[in-house]
């Protein structure tokens, strides 16, 4: 009877989460987002100030006066403070300064913070510095990096003139969104208004066509290149070595490396990049030879896939030797290179020298602590791997995500640990990873291992969408609790 309660009772809490996450789907699904999207600037800061409103007007301004307030915005370690500080001295009549706004809108980009970047927009209007081309500019820059295309456009839109300048930014904001032929359709603009882009622009889109794996785009690029005579730039040719190389065209890409009139370390890093990536790990290490015979010295990106060759392969002989030549290039310090020592002797199977590698770095990532975990999972290690977990939470310097969370729900359920489970359980509502599919799947997993059919079936109910792994794995549990036939009413 009171294990019966006890499972009540925690089944209570269960559902009351999930109904609670229910409603808060509802509401992203039912929002009204065409009204969102055209929500005037006004509306925009008046949010800023309701999130950000933990101090009045005169608790700012702290008895300084008007001018000395504006001289304390830029040092203000608070970007949104530093926007109220602005609005209370427009409040009173005084007209800020351009490089006051240019710093603003500078932080607003390196922080990535859209809303204080809408806010300060707007205080460029109200200051009437509409026509400032500088400005405007790097309204388009801070737009692109904090992700609104669309206000970026606008902008730009607005404009009664563009520099060349304009032109790149807007492409570049195109361009990081993943969004190739907005991109290319802004370049040929920008050539039709009589604006010649520097290599630069050829650089971010041929980036764009690479991450996107848009070949056809990434050629006729390759076409305008050759027409306009930067074929033979480094810089350029570069960045199509690593288009093709990441489009899985590698003879491309070896075509265009040996047309180079010279290499350095960019050029072998896309190349063996992409060798890597296409799982031709000998012809990497290969080429990792022939550069170091040219006496180029490997980068950090080279390290990193070179290392990455030799976890896929399982070879820890040529890991042993690559981690050598880190040490020896002043590499070891590296996060990106650390973090790849340690996986590559965690898939090896060496726990001792991935904990001596992990030991020694300066800081750690997210990316740091999978890769530990993700390692001691392999071996069956999973107490371990909690324990990690524990560790991870106890810094507080970093949070886990999906692939963290989905690891150490699949421990609890490999030692059919209930308890630590539904801890876990409240945590991935904490990160709100509840509507996860993934992670729903290894809830799943773990409640119908440990015999609780009805928990599994709530966290099944609640998931947005449900693949053919997570209805088998509900038939699972309902036919380990003796319910089969049951599992073909209630799943």
């Amino acid at each position: 009877m009171q294990e019966t309660q006890r499972r009540f009772a925690g089944n209570c809490e269960l559902v009351n989460s999930l109904l609670n996450t229910l409603e808060r789907k509802s509401r992203s699904t039912c929002a009204p987002q065409a009204h969102i999207q055209c929500t005037a600037l006004q509306d925009n800061s008046s949010i800023m100030i309701e999130d950000d409103a933990t101090e009045d007007d005169e608790s700012i301004i702290g008895g300084n006066d008007v001018s000395t307030l504006v001289r304390k915005v830029p040092s203000e370690p608070s970007l949104r403070r530093a926007v109220r500080m602005i609005d209370i001295v427009m409040d009173r009549n005084i007209k800020i300064s351009i490089n006051t706004f240019s710093s603003l809108i500078q932080r607003c980009s390196r922080e990535r913070d859209l809303i204080a970047g809408k806010r300060v927009h707007e205080q460029l209007l109200e200051n009437n510095y509409k026509a400032n081309v500088l400005l405007a500019n790097m309204l388009i820059d801070m737009y692109g990096k904090c992700g609104s295309v669309e206000d970026a456009q606008r902008v730009f839109d607005g404009m009664s003139r563009h520099n060349i300048y304009s032109w790149s930014t807007l492409i570049s904001a195109y361009a990081s969104k993943g969004m190739v032929l907005e991109a290319v359709q802004v370049f040929k603009d920008m050539q039709k208004a009589g604006s010649q882009p520097d290599k630069m622009v050829y650089v971010v889109l041929l980036q764009a066509c690479g991450t996107e794996k848009n070949l056809k785009q990434g050629k006729w690029l390759h076409h305008q290149i050759c027409r306009n005579g930067l074929a033979s730039d480094l810089v350029v040719g570069n960045a199509l070595i690593d288009m093709y190389a990441k489009c899985g065209h590698l003879e491309l890409a070896l075509d265009v490396f040996h047309r180079l009139p010279e290499y350095n370390a960019e050029s072998w890093d896309a190349l063996i990049g992409g060798y890597v990536s296409e799982g031709l790990e000998e012809h990497a290490f290969g080429l990792y030879y022939k550069m170091r015979e040219q006496s180029i010295e490997p980068n950090e990106g080279i390290f990193v896939s070179i290392l990455e060759a030799c976890a896929m392969i399982m070879d820890i002989y040529r890991g042993r030797q690559f981690h050598s030549h880190i040490v020896n290039s002043d590499y070891e310090s590296s996060l990106p290179v650390s973090n790849s020592l340690l996986y590559m002797y965690m898939k090896n199977g060496h726990l001792a020298s991935a904990l001596i590698v992990f030991n020694k770095m300066y800081e750690h990532d997210i990316n740091t602590w999978n890769s530990l975990i993700d390692g001691h999972m392999h071996q069956a290690l999973h107490e371990d791997a909690l324990f990690l977990y524990q560790q991870l939470q106890e810094t507080g310097t970093t949070s886990p995500d999906e692939e963290t969370i989905k690891s150490v729900i699949m421990a609890c359920t490999s030692m059919r640990a209930l308890g630590t489970g539904r801890n876990l359980h409240n945590e991935v509502m904490k990160y709100g990873y509840d509507l996860n599919v993934n992670i729903g799947n290894a809830l799943i997993d773990l409640y119908s291992s440990c015999g609780c059919t009805y928990d599994a079936k709530v966290v099944f109910s609640f998931l947005p969408d449900c693949n053919p792994t997570i209805w088998n794995e509900m038939i699972r549990g309902y036919a380990q609790d003796g319910l089969a036939k049951k599992a073909l009413s209630d799943v």
